[in-house]
């Protein structure tokens, strides 16, 4: 899998675990993971850098890769999550 560093702009993050790793699903790799909330032109900014990521180093296939956000519907936000 392809390792890949974004910069966000400022947003609220959820779903914190930075203090110690998160053992949940995976004892064997705990992952230090977050989940940041970004509205209007940074979310439309970083969707279009997560798909044209997805795009360089999947080509065509990137139509079946899970992308790392989804829309929140109460607020129309989007959350994308890190690890």
């Amino acid at each position: 899998m392809a390792k890949i560093q974004f910069k966000t702009e400022k947003g609220v993050a959820k779903y914190s675990w930075l203090n110690a790793p998160d053992t949940t699903f995976d004892k064997e790799n705990p992952k230090f993971t977050v989940t940041v909330r970004l509205a209007g032109d940074a979310a439309k900014d970083m969707v279009s850098l997560v798909k044209e990521a997805a795009n360089d180093n999947f080509g065509k296939d990137s139509g079946g890769v899970r992308m790392p956000f989804q829309t929140d519907d109460e607020t129309g936000d989007t959350l994308f999550k890190f690890s």
